[in-house]
C-alpha cells in the first residue's frame, strides 16, 4: 500500500474579518477616545481651573481702601461669609450703615461684589471691587472649577479670600480705622448747617441714581418746611 496523501492541503491564508468584526472593533476605538476625552477634560476641570485669576485696572488699588460694604443687594446669600472673610483685611460695613453719610468714610471705601454660576461640566465664581463713590472697578477675581453642580461654593469661597490677601498684602489699616466716627447729626453749629447737609446728601443721591426725581422734590420739600 502507497504512502497516505496529505489531504491538508497548504497552509491556508489569514481569515478575512466580516464586516460585523470591523464595525465592532471600529465602535471600541471610538469608546475608547470618547473615555480618553473625558478624563482630559476632568483633568483640565480640576487642575488649571482651580487657580483663582486676579485682574487689576489702573488708577487706585485695592490697597487704598480700608472699608468694604458689602450687602445683600450685591452679595446675595453670602453676605455673612463675606463679611467673615474680608473682616481681617478690612473695616466691613453694611450697605445701610448711615456712617457711609461721611465723606472720609465713602473716600477710603469700596463695594464687593459677587456672581457665580453652575455649569453641567464646571462652575464659576466672581468677586468685584469697585470705588464707593464713582463704581469703578478695582479688582476683579475670577475662578472656575468643580462639576456637575457641586463646586460652587467652594469657588465663592477661594475668589472672596484672594480679595481678602491682596488688600493683606498693601498697607496696614491705620490703627483707629476700626473706631468709626458716630453718625453725623445736628451740631451746635445750628439750624442752617444741618439743612445744608441734608439738601446735599440729597442731591448726591439724585445724582448717583439712588432715588428718582419725585422722591427728590419730595424730600427737599420736607426739608424746605422744617426751617
Amino acid at each position: 500500500m502507497g504512502p497516505i496523501a496529505d489531504e491538508s492541503g497548504p497552509t491556508s491564508a489569514a481569515a478575512v474579518p466580516t464586516r460585523a468584526e470591523t464595525c465592532r472593533v471600529r465602535l471600541d476605538r471610538l469608546a475608547a477616545a470618547a473615555v480618553l476625552v473625558c478624563i482630559c477634560s476632568a483633568t483640565l476641570m480640576f487642575g488649571a481651573g482651580c487657580n483663582v485669576s486676579r485682574r487689576t485696572t489702573p488708577g487706585r488699588s485695592i490697597g487704598d481702601y480700608d472699608y468694604c460694604v458689602v450687602g445683600e443687594k450685591l452679595t446675595h446669600r453670602y453676605t455673612d461669609e463675606a463679611a467673615s472673610i474680608l473682616s481681617p483685611s478690612f473695616v466691613v460695613l453694611q450697605d445701610d450703615d448711615p456712617r457711609l453719610k461721611s465723606p472720609a468714610i465713602r473716600e477710603k471705601a469700596c463695594l464687593v461684589s459677587l456672581e457665580w454660576s453652575r455649569g453641567f461640566w464646571s462652575s464659576a465664581a466672581r468677586v468685584d471691587i469697585r470705588d464707593y463713590e464713582d463704581r469703578t472697578t478695582v479688582q476683579r477675581s475670577h475662578v472656575r472649577g468643580g462639576m456637575l453642580y457641586t463646586g460652587h461654593e467652594g469657588d465663592i469661597l477661594k475668589v472672596l479670600e484672594d480679595v481678602a490677601a491682596a488688600r493683606a498684602a498693601g498697607p496696614p489699616l491705620p490703627p483707629d480705622a476700626g473706631t468709626l466716627p458716630a453718625p453725623e447729626e445736628t451740631t451746635g453749629s445750628g439750624v442752617e448747617k444741618s439743612t445744608t447737609e441734608r439738601l446735599m446728601e440729597l442731591n448726591d443721591l439724585r445724582a448717583r441714581g439712588f432715588i428718582t426725581e419725585d422722591e427728590y422734590s419730595e424730600q427737599r420739600a420736607k426739608i424746605i418746611d422744617g426751617l
